[in-house]
């Protein structure tokens, strides 16, 4: 690594995770699912979260006219299974406010992980 210069490479030990989370915590942020470790000077500076096989982001809409409410927690159920039997490790749904699962999803079992505007760029 070139001095001065941050670097990422793969997470791969159990400490550097347990060093990541610790050095995201004295910054006050959390560590969600990490793939990448940033390193500045030896330092742990921050960290990227690479998505599959570690969480795909899903995305979806669900007629609140046509599927009862009971019928969506089942179709939800059901992508999450599909998606651990892919090997994922978690599943992330980007929900607006205004959605009637936004109150929800932590009984549902998700973490609110802070509020983000999602931005796409095509590759």
């Amino acid at each position: 690594m070139i001095e001065g210069f941050v670097g990422f490479d793969r997470l791969r030990t159990e400490e550097d995770v347990k060093e990541l989370n610790a050095a995201a915590k004295a910054d006050n942020h959390s560590v969600v699912l990490p793939s990448h470790v940033l390193r500045k000077d030896g330092k742990i500076v921050g960290y990227f979260s690479v998505a599959p096989p570690g969480m795909p982001c899903v995305l979806a809409w669900l007629s609140t006219k046509d599927m009862p409410a009971r019928e969506s927690f089942h179709l939800i159920n059901g992508i999450e299974c599909q998606v651990a039997h892919a090997g994922c490790q978690a599943i992330m749904w980007p929900i607006p406010k205004d959605s009637p699962f936004y109150p929800l999803m932590e009984q549902m079992g998700y973490k609110n992980c802070g509020q983000y505007e999602l931005f796409i760029k095509p590759l």
